[in-house]
């Protein structure tokens, strides 16, 4: 017998029963646990997608879709600074903050504790501790949210709830004109495009035309070879492919007929597309004038690691005490290399580092801090303050198999290096309007369990930081320094911003691909260090821009 509407909806009323027990799941489960069940949750999400999008309810499958993503994240965002709505009566704000500081930084605590070897032999404790921070704040979520509407609201988010279909359709209808958002849903078999305009009743929902094995096989390891390990296949004289490239026409080729009209598209990814530079993808058709088009060529692009940490960023705006973000004196730049000055290479790249750093400080009005004085103890001091800029002129490095281990290699300020990590920086508080890392690798994530990434990106996210600009992979120094460089003469110039940041990092990217910012040296064998193609995405396309685009 076919399955009538009836079945349909008996069926999505199972689906959502089993979300909402997961979610109350989800507040009382340690992080471990949490993690460690990520990956079984796919299954769930995508039979529920599914049979929402059947009903024809689109904006439903979108909030679910995007419901999966970050969980972790997610929660210790909104358990970060966040006003109560006035209606909630001041000593009731009080407990709700002190209980959700206090589980907050258990949760931090135990994520940056992952990945390590040595046991701490308090996990039994840590379990009790937060069963009962968690039922004191159940108790008092459920007074503050007699409160009223918005009372709920606040609730809602610092509860970790999943985002909704109407608050993702309010969300999108706050943005600028011309700006959009963009959700991957990826299942590992099969990935959909969920666009959502301002003003629009339902997203536009389209399916990728992938191939898992072409994907797995082909283009991810052509990406590997050809840009992840850039430099090394460029020193042995292996010719390039770009095959990688290609993968944005089955991927991203169905949004080419709904991009007019749009300047800004905000991207939240999910599964292995953390970890690609969607906006240098060609999405043209082969066949067609326009073969090689990219994303950036129609508009700016920035990514979120979830749709709903954008609710939060918004939220956390509206603090009482908000830095404020006005004017230069509020910028720190930090340089270093370990690079030995005595060889001719080490030189060159103390050169590069440093001379990226004194630029970027000479741009932001500020004095810098080079070599031994830029350490891990001079960037704590700095972050002690309400920051506009953060600027670390740097090396990077990702671990893998600890991908919290993974972070900025700064001077021990006694004459040697020492690594700042992802750890370190989630024991922080950050208000900093953004922080970039022009240093290798720091946008490179880890995968702790599901959606759920790990590095430098989700640490600085998590202690606050609104936007971040991150390499992807190992960055050219030369290109890097003057990409940077151009960055911000258009962004904190004297005559103010031209654009947004995510726009600025567009027209630098554009201006550098074309050969405007370093001219070509294509006469020289690929071998040869002086060779340079800027249209090369292993150049132009390295660096994303994070969370708040404006």
């Amino acid at each position: 017998m076919t399955p009538g509407p009836a079945d349909l909806a008996a069926a999505i009323a199972v689906f959502e029963d089993a979300i909402a027990a997961l979610d109350q799941a989800l507040l009382d489960s340690p992080v471990a646990y949490l993690l460690g069940q990520q990956s079984r949750w796919v299954n769930l999400y995508d039979r529920a997608v599914t049979a929402l999008l059947a009903a024809g309810r689109t904006a439903d499958a979108l909030a679910v879709a995007e419901g999966s993503k970050s969980r972790l994240l997610a929660n210790l965002m909104g358990r970060g600074e966040l006003p109560a709505p006035p209606a909630v009566p001041a000593d009731l704000a009080a407990r709700e903050r002190q209980a959700a500081d206090r589980l907050r930084a258990l949760d931090a605590t135990e994520l940056a504790e992952r990945g390590r070897n040595e046991p701490t032999g308090d996990g039994h404790r840590r379990v009790a501790d937060r069963a009962a921070i968690v039922a004191e704040l159940r108790a008092v979520w459920d007074e503050m949210a007699a409160h009223g509407p918005a009372a709920a609201d606040y609730v809602a988010l610092r509860r970790g709830d999943r985002p909704t279909a109407a608050g993702l359709l309010r969300l999108a209808g706050a943005l600028p004109a011309g700006t959009a958002l963009l959700s991957l849903f990826d299942t590992g078999e099969r990935t959909l495009l969920c666009l959502l305009r301002p003003g629009a009743a339902e997203p536009l929902v389209m399916a990728a035309a992938i191939d898992q094995d072409t994907l797995l096989y082909d283009f991810l390891p052509n990406y590997e070879d050809e840009i992840q390990h850039g430099a090394d296949h460029r020193a042995l004289g292996r010719p390039l492919t770009h095959r990688w490239r290609e993968l944005g026409r089955p991927l991203l080729g169905p949004l080419l007929p709904h991009l007019a009209g749009l300047d800004h598209l905000i991207i939240a990814p999910e599964g292995v597309y953390h970890q690609l530079p969607l906006h240098a993808l060609w999405i043209g058709a082969a066949d067609s004038a326009e073969s090689q088009t990219t994303l950036i060529d129609h508009c700016a692009v920035s990514y979120i690691p979830a749709l709903g940490l954008l609710e939060r960023r918004r939220r956390r705006e509206e603090r009482d005490d908000a830095p404020a973000v006005v004017g230069r004196p509020l910028s720190v730049v930090l340089g270093y290399t370990n690079a030995d000055p005595a060889t001719d290479k080490g030189a060159d790249e103390r050169d590069i580092f440093l001379g990226e750093a004194r630029a970027v400080a000479a741009r932001l009005g500020v004095a810098p801090l080079l070599d031994q004085a830029a350490n891990g103890a001079a960037l704590d001091e700095a972050i002690q303050q309400p920051l506009r800029r953060l600027h670390l002129s740097c090396h990077g490095y990702f671990l893998p198999g600890d991908a919290l281990a993974s972070g900025v290699l700064l001077a021990d300020g006694v004459g040697e290096s020492a690594v700042y990590t992802a750890r370190q920086f989630m024991e922080r508080r950050l208000a900093v309007d953004m922080v970039t890392l022009s240093a290798c690798q720091t946008g490179i994530s880890g995968s702790l369990g599901g959606d759920e990434m790990a590095g430098l990106s989700m640490a600085l996210l998590s202690a606050g930081a609104s936007a971040l600009l991150l390499g992807l992979w190992s960055v050219n120094a030369v290109t890097t320094a003057a990409l940077m460089d151009r960055f911000y003469t258009l962004l904190d110039g004297p005559g103010g911003a031209e654009a947004t940041k995510a726009e600025t990092l567009r027209r630098v990217m554009l201006t550098l691909r074309d050969g405007q910012l370093i001219p070509p040296r294509l006469e020289f064998d690929l071998t040869d260090p002086r060779y340079f193609d800027p249209a090369d995405p292993y150049y132009w396309a390295p660096f994303v821009l994070v969370g708040d685009w404006r």
